[in-house]
């Protein structure tokens, strides 16, 4: 990834799912798509520590889920909508259909519906905040997920747990 090209100025934290003190220390923007395998990868080994530093009041996290045109990826855009309004929820769901990956990427878009909505209790709604996410990307210059910007900091899911961590230190 290169991320000479990323304009991170042109990102923001208006739109996304936000979780924790937007007074925190640390600032971090998510750009994710829930069909993504490195994304799954990044939010599963990151999870903890960023949930920790977020209970704690140091960060303050904002997902944003990234619909891209990519084909391997239109799965997961069709799941977006299904993500609820809550943060807390938001967070939850998230992490559910990362861990069942494998079972709905599986399954055609029709099958998926109805897996969302009836093994995991799910609604789809329309959420305008997806195409402001696209145009947001598209102006910063984020071509992949997953994109992390955390304070002064772009990276991936790459990242070793323990620069991370000093970058939350």
């Amino acid at each position: 990834m290169d991320i000479t090209i990323i304009k991170s100025e042109l990102t923001n934290q208006v739109t996304g799912i936000h979780l924790g003190n937007p007074q925190a220390k640390h600032q971090q923007i998510e750009f994710l798509n829930l069909a993504c395998p490195y994304c799954k990868k990044w939010f599963e080994k990151a999870g903890p520590l960023l949930d920790q530093k977020t209970k704690e009041g140091d960060l303050f996290r904002v997902i944003k889920l990234l619909n891209k045109e990519k084909e391997s990826l239109q799965k997961g855009n069709l799941l977006h909508t299904f993500i609820p309004a809550d943060p807390t929820a938001a967070l939850a769901t998230i992490a559910k259909l990362f861990a069942t990956q494998k079972t709905w990427q599986q399954l055609t878009e029709p099958e998926i519906v109805t897996y969302a909505r009836e093994e995991l209790g799910l609604t789809p709604k329309e959420n305008p905040e997806l195409s402001k996410i696209v145009t947001e990307a598209q102006q910063a210059q984020i071509q992949f997920v997953p994109t992390v910007l955390l304070d002064d900091q772009i990276f991936d899911e790459t990242i070793d747990l323990a620069t991370l961590a000093e970058y939350l230190a």
